[in-house]
This record gives C-alpha cells, sequence and structure tokens, in this order.
C-alpha cells in the first residue's frame, strides 16, 4: 500500500490497493491493516486522515461481504424453488416446463427476474467492484454512490428474503452503506474500490508458504528474498563468496557440490609432469 500526503485539509492518495510493495512473505489482507503514517501532518478540520483510511478499509470489507452474503441468499432461493426440466413421453415437442422452469424461476418477466434474480445481480456487482478486472465506474466514482448502493441492496436484494438469512445480510449491507457515507463526509478521494489483482494475489501467497517452509527447513532467512525466490524456481546459479561459480541454487540451504577441475587444468598438469619425467630420465643418464 502506498503512502499518502497531505495538503491542507485534502487528501492525496496513490494506488491504495491489495499486493502493493512490501515485505515479502505477508498476505495482503492482513498488510492493509498497517496503516501509512503521515509524517509531520496533524489532525485535519474533517479528522485523522489515518483513521478515516482505516475507516474506508473497513467499509470496502462490509461491501465484500454483502456481497457474498447476497450471492449466498440467491443460492438458498435456487434450491427453495428447485426448477426442473422435463420432456412429454407422448409429444417431445409439448412445452411442459413452463410452470417449472420458466415461470419458476429461468425468465425475464419483470415480476419473476427482479424478484429472484436481484440479490445475485447486485451481490456480484457489490463483490467484483473492488478487482481490477472488473472496471465499474458508476458505481465506484464516489463513496455517496457507494453508501446509496449498498443502502438499496439492503432493502431491495436482503430484507425479505430466507427469512433470517436476508435480515444477517442487510446488516452487512446497511454498515457498508453507514461507513461509506462517513468516508464520503470526511475524505471524499479515498479511492472506492480496492483494486484487487487475484493473479497476483494467488502466487503471492503461494511464495510466502515457500518462504516459510524454507525457513523452518533450516534455510537462511536474510538471504531468502523474492529474488532468491524466483531464482530457485528458474533454476539459476550465481555467484559465490569468492566470485567463483557456484553450482548451489540461492536460498537453498545446500551446501555447494565438490568442484572438478576444468580440462585445460588437467592438461597443463599433465605437460608437466611429462616434462619433470623427461628431465629425470636426462639427469639418469
Amino acid at each position: 500500500m502506498s503512502a499518502f500526503a497531505i495538503t491542507g485539509d485534502k487528501l492525496e492518495t496513490a494506488g491504495l490497493m491489495l499486493g502493493g510493495p512490501g515485505v515479502v512473505g505477508e498476505l495482503p489482507l492482513f498488510r492493509i491493516i498497517t496503516m501509512a503514517k503521515a509524517v509531520g501532518y496533524g489532525r485535519t478540520r474533517r479528522g485523522n486522515p489515518e483513521r478515516v483510511l482505516e475507516l474506508a478499509i473497513v467499509a470496502r470489507i462490509f461491501g465484500m461481504i454483502s456481497g457474498a452474503f447476497s450471492m449466498v441468499i440467491f443460492l438458498l432461493l435456487l434450491v427453495t424453488y428447485a426448477p426442473y426440466l422435463a420432456l412429454s413421453a407422448d409429444d417431445l415437442l409439448e412445452d411442459v416446463n413452463l410452470a417449472k422452469w420458466r415461470a419458476r424461476f429461468f425468465t425475464f418477466n419483470p415480476s419473476v427476474f427482479g424478484n429472484l434474480w436481484a440479490p445475485l445481480v447486485m451481490g456480484a456487482l457489490s463483490l467484483c467492484t473492488h478487482f481490477r478486472w472488473f472496471k465499474c465506474r458508476w458505481l465506484t466514482r464516489s463513496w455517496g454512490r457507494f453508501a446509496l448502493w449498498h443502502f438499496v441492496q439492503g432493502l431491495f436484494a436482503n430484507l425479505g428474503y430466507c427469512g433470517g438469512m436476508g435480515f444477517i445480510a442487510s446488516v452487512w449491507s446497511f454498515l457498508a452503506a453507514l461507513l461509506g457515507l462517513c468516508v464520503y463526509f470526511l475524505h471524499p478521494r479515498i479511492p472506492v474500490a480496492w483494486g484487487i489483482d487475484i493473479f497476483e494475489y494467488i502466487p503471492r501467497a503461494f511464495l510466502a508458504r515457500s518462504i516459510a517452509e524454507d525457513t523452518q527447513t533450516g534455510g537462511d532467512p536474510g538471504a531468502t528474498t523474492l529474488k532468491s525466490v524466483v531464482t530457485m524456481k528458474s533454476g539459476v546459479t550465481e555467484a559465490g563468496p569468492k566470485g567463483e561459480n557456484d553450482s548451489s541454487i540461492v536460498g537453498s540451504g545446500d551446501p555447494p557440490p565438490l568442484k572438478l577441475r576444468s580440462k585445460k587444468k588437467s592438461k597443463k598438469a599433465h605437460e608437466n609432469g611429462n616434462k619433470l619425467e623427461s628431465g629425470n630420465s636426462l639427469g639418469a643418464v
């Protein structure tokens, strides 16, 4: 997560997203809780920027949780209504799936589609809007729109669905809306979307796990960096302590193997041995 600077009462942000530069081995989901420090600046008239940034992060988390709960509501509706397909034994072209499939669940009739598919559509938008590959500018343009969206989601996609599950999901939606409204009035220039790159997060998680395993098995924790991990995967060797070519992989913790003399050195030693033998034979004569 990049740092931010404050000019007057304005908050300038740059790249507040998961997977930013940091210590290798930390998971981004936990690293984001560590806030960038505003060194040399006091509180503004609208509040402490560090606290507002923490509030924005909590609002994003609540928004993602509310989206996940909304999608769970849709799955429960799908199980409850249980649409199915059938065929008539007498006439294969007879329309027997009107009440069992189309009118029950899969239809564009507004009275059915808007009622049953609203939790899925709104929940997917609330969840996917924080990923880098999904662009939804009309939702992430401001924290006011973020708050309004989650308030509407709580009313039209959570409450009244699946009994108690709808109430639980609406609580998350209304909390996300309330926190988003607070951020909107305190420091609205903080980015709404998180910008998570799932294709970057997964390799980082695997690299962190491999580094932890290497440290437990006796490897040098100081030498085990992202560069050494990439070197281990590519199989490239680095120079030894004296500048010689070392065939051991960096960060592996294994001692270097014995080095064999080159062909040139062996040939030169053989020639020196022949000269010595010829000199001894002449001396004996």
